[in-house]
């Protein structure tokens, strides 16, 4: 299982990306994803922190499908691919929120699985090897063969329910989740992704499961502490339902909040459960986030 760090939205400048991505290798981190909102670019800024720091993965988690059409979205991934070298770049992209679909971008928030679908065909289509699309669909339309051979990113699709987690597997190379528990990855998300990715003849799919990480001798006092942190998130619909599904009473609940022994356990388990990357959004004071680097870093996480 590949470990690699959650960078949030807010980065104000390359330099801080760039920070960011030197701060996860120095650490023996897999790799770095980037959510987008209102800093820098994502796809823009791994191109510049990519073309300086080399051997270490990089990717977005997750670029908003709102007011992106897939063939300058193909565009720019396959730029960005070029200039960061071969198989480094994972480009996870979702359908947002209902209040940010309709307060940022003004795109009512309806049709989604038809959009994510629509956006997803074209995509893999944009990135295979014939690099092309020709398409007329519902919500949009693209026909264009692009002229770049750099190796296809990976394309992750955000996906919780069991309708999307059939888009990721069917036209996708896996899922990333968020607020996504053990217990629901194991009985809903794989069973759904891989029945997709069979029934449509592609590779085995990845699972990047980004939860909370918070490694501290004080776990009852860091869970009240990180729950105020978490419940925002968790009032969000679709992270609502996941936490219904996995039965806890909290949203820190989910979280991996312990000590070296008790997180490397968490991490065990999520291993031999089938997830393939763990994206580790790191909470917690400066001084935990420092230990659960160092943890992280440490062939304890990895074993």
């Amino acid at each position: 299982m590949k470990i690699s760090l959650f960078c949030g939205a807010g980065l104000a400048s390359i330099d801080a990306a760039l920070t960011e991505v030197q701060r996860a290798k120095d650490h023996r981190f897999d790799g770095v994803l980037f959510a987008q909102g209102f800093g820098v670019d994502a796809l823009t800024a791994i191109a510049v922190v990519g073309s300086t720091i080399p051997d270490i993965d990089l990717g977005t988690a997750v670029i908003p499908i709102q007011g992106r059409h897939p063939l300058p979205m193909a565009l720019a991934a396959l730029t960005t691919a070029d200039a960061i070298g071969p198989e480094r770049l994972t480009l996870g992209i979702g359908a947002t929120h209902a209040v940010v679909s309709e307060n940022v971008f003004a795109i009512p928030y309806t049709e989604m699985l038809e959009r994510s679908r629509e956006q997803l065909i074209v995509l893999d289509g944009l990135l295979s090897t014939s690099r092309s699309a020709n398409y007329d669909g519902v919500t949009l339309a693209t026909h264009a063969t692009l002229t770049m051979t750099t190796a296809r990113p990976r394309l992750l699709l955000a996906a919780l329910g069991p309708k999307m987690l059939n888009l990721a597997g069917s036209y996708a190379d896996g899922t990333v989740t968020w607020m996504t528990g053990p217990k629901t990855i194991t009985e809903q998300t794989l069973p759904a992704l891989t029945r997709a990715a069979d029934e449509a003849g592609r590779a085995t799919p990845q699972v990047v499961a980004g939860l909370p990480i918070c490694v501290t001798d004080h776990t009852g006092e860091c869970a009240d502490r990180l729950n105020d942190v978490l419940q925002g998130p968790a009032a969000l619909p679709s992270y609502k339902r996941m936490l219904i599904n996995e039965g806890v009473e909290r949203p820190v609940d989910i979280a991996l909040i312990g000590n070296e022994e008790q997180v490397a356990e968490r991490l065990g388990d999520l291993r031999s459960r089938g997830v393939t990357e763990f994206l580790a959004n790191i909470l917690g004071t400066n001084d935990e986030q420092a230990r659960t680097m160092e943890f992280l870093a440490s062939s304890a996480a990895r074993s």
